[in-house]
């Protein structure tokens, strides 16, 4: 989906027109499309790689 232009009425009018014509297949394939990208970059999933990186590091620097 594309981004509305600001302070433009008549093409946010589309936009909204747009996702109520997507129908719930559609809509359900966002929903489950955002999931994905916040579990793919959440701050638990993050710090993990960070830690195995670190852990990584150190058992290299140590042999």
């Amino acid at each position: 989906m594309n981004a509305v232009t600001p302070a433009t009425a008549e093409a946010l009018a589309d936009a909204v027109g747009t996702v109520l014509d997507a129908g719930e297949t559609d809509w359900e394939r966002r929903v489950e499309e955002h999931r994905r990208l916040a579990e793919r970059f959440s701050w638990d999933r993050i710090a993990g790689e960070h830690l195995d990186h670190y852990r990584k590091v150190i058992a290299c620097a140590s042999r």
